[in-house]
């Protein structure tokens, strides 16, 4: 049992970041063998598994005797994820300001300081060895001083779909350098303790990527 889990675990995490990344691209029509082989000769049965886990966080579509759908996001997508995120995440920043990891915090605000030393953020990414769970760690930062078990369970059924979007609005020109403003704005709100001015932060800052997302002049070249 301990093997078939272990399994499982490790085709929904390789086919999860292959179409995360853009690797298994969207809107393809793939079927249960290529996903074998794009797992390394795994069994079919563990694929089976985790496509179904992967159609659970609507990843993909399902369609009996026929494949396997790798999902489009929509701007309906964008907006629904978003406004999820502004009604969850600025309410932890505030309600649990007490209760986040400081240290944390401060380590991750001299991390961005760093990278604000370069001329172009990205490359002050790479030279750091940042990559994109790095720069978004002050929302799991924040989501790990919660006492609320129902919103961390909400929030984990979402974090595919979030690191989906993620991947993506990266791709947003000057999208990152705004990104990285705004996260220092709520880690300064939150080492001072002021839950509102957090909160207010990461609800602004959620909003101004959905914003940007949505807005931007070359919208389907960014999926």
């Amino acid at each position: 049992m301990a093997g078939t889990n272990k399994n499982k675990n490790k085709a929904y995490q390789i086919i999860r970041d292959g179409i995360i990344s853009g690797t298994i691209r969207a809107g393809e029509s793939v079927t249960e063998k290529w996903f074998c082989d794009y797992a390394g000769g795994m069994s079919r049965t563990p694929i089976r598994e985790a496509l179904i886990q992967l159609q659970g966080e609507n990843l993909i579509t399902i369609i009996d005797n026929k494949g396997v759908i790798i999902n489009e996001i929509s701007p309906l997508d964008i907006k629904e994820i978003f406004q999820l995120r502004m009604l969850i995440e600025p309410f932890i920043a505030s309600d649990s300001v007490d209760s986040i990891d400081r240290d944390k915090v401060q380590k991750y605000k001299d991390q961005l300081d760093t990278v604000l030393q370069y001329e172009d953020p990205l490359e002050g990414m790479t030279e750091c060895g940042m990559v994109s769970e790095d720069l978004n760690a002050i929302h799991s930062i924040i989501y790990s001083a919660s006492a609320n078990g129902r919103i961390i369970h909400i929030l984990r059924n979402l974090q595919s779909q979030i690191m989906w979007v993620i991947k993506r609005v990266e791709r947003v020109p000057g999208r990152v350098l705004k990104t990285i403003s705004e996260h220092r704005e709520i880690a300064d709100a939150i080492l001072k303790g002021n839950g509102k001015l957090a909160g207010r932060k990461m609800k602004a800052h959620l909003e101004s990527t959905m914003n940007d997302m949505l807005n931007h002049n070359n919208y389907s070249k960014i999926f």
